[in-house]
């Protein structure tokens, strides 16, 4: 107990870029390893092979770079009271350990293409008439659509930047069009080969009619629903005392942080809707890993130190027990 009362938040909410870095390494080289070991039921369920070793490299590499890109997007909203890398292992612990989708080389490239083109939507939010960052994070986000059809959501998201921002009519017909180039080319390719030139838009649309049952219907592990449980409770809490807040902030913070907002409220929609739990993980990581950061950023020292610790003790433990 003497720990946790000496703890305090900026030695919890200030780790230096290269230990959260480091945390998010072990964090994914655990999980790879447990999972190759011991998976779990709603893993299984999700598929019953289990990545090969060259795949768990290539996606540990990608959600590496997701945790890292988040969390200098994170830094660069301005929304912490001062340096913050939480973002970075937070978002290692949500996206795989949770559960970590077998098909970890498609979860992985989603959630790269999704955190890529958030930071570069965002980044418009500095320059104003940017093109460049507008249109190339919409192609992000088409090519996520086009690597794991559920992403086909983030047009949504691409619609509400346009009125938060906002976007002007030239931004937003360039989004517009940046996200169906890949779906363009995509359909093309197929087309080339021989297939249909409408089967990619048509299974992406078969994605979210025909939904099977999926292991977001079986039973958690205990410490699983622990630390989701924690998650959900932060964000709700950051979600309230951001707004309790939100006019005292910049305006580009405050767009930011409902930026993140609807990116987490459509993916848990889509999430629920759809039963993907294991495979949309490392995507609701995004937002949810900036949410819970600025949460623990603005709770006392005592309250942040205290969740923090639970959490990483539910994800050892959530390791060794299923």
């Amino acid at each position: 107990m003497q720990f946790f009362a000496r703890m305090r938040t900026s030695s919890v909410t200030s780790q230096s870029s290269l230990l959260a870095i480091l945390l998010l390494l072990l964090t994914i080289a655990a999980c790879f390893v447990r999972q190759h070991f011991a998976p779990y039921a709603a893993e299984i369920a999700e598929s019953e092979f289990m990545p090969h070793w060259g795949e768990a490299l290539l996606a540990s590499l990608l959600f590496a770079t997701s945790g890292i890109v988040i969390g200098r997007t994170a830094t660069k909203m301005g929304a912490f009271n001062g340096f913050c890398t939480l973002p970075i292992s937070l978002y290692g612990l949500i996206a795989c350990g949770i559960f970590l989708a077998p098909r970890a080389l498609t979860a992985a490239s989603a959630s790269c293409l999704t955190a890529i083109g958030s930071m570069l939507l965002l980044r418009s939010l500095n320059r104003f008439g940017d093109k460049n960052s507008v249109f190339f994070a919409a192609m992000l986000f088409g090519v996520a659509t086009i690597v794991y059809a559920p992403c086909a959501v983030l047009i949504i998201l691409l619609g509400v930047a346009m009125v938060l921002f906002p976007l002007n009519v030239r931004q937003s017909i360039i989004a517009v069009c940046g996200w169906l180039i890949p779906i363009f080319a995509a359909s093309y390719v197929t087309w080339y080969a021989g297939g249909e030139f409408g089967c990619v838009v048509t299974n992406i649309i078969d994605t979210f009619i025909s939904i099977d049952p999926h292991p977001a219907l079986q039973p958690f592990p205990v410490m699983a629903t622990i630390i989701a449980g924690v998650i959900i409770i932060v964000v709700i809490t950051a979600i309230m005392l951001f707004r309790a807040n939100r006019y005292s902030v910049l305006v580009r913070v405050r767009k930011a942080m409902q930026f993140n907002e609807w990116l987490f409220i459509i993916l848990l929609a889509t999430t629920v809707f759809m039963g993907n739990v294991v495979m949309m993980l490392p995507v609701l990581a995004l937002p949810a890993a900036v949410l819970t950061a600025f949460a623990f950023d603005k709770m006392s020292s005592r309250a942040t130190a205290l969740l923090y610790w639970l959490l990483w003790a539910c994800f050892i433990a959530h390791l060794f027990v299923a």
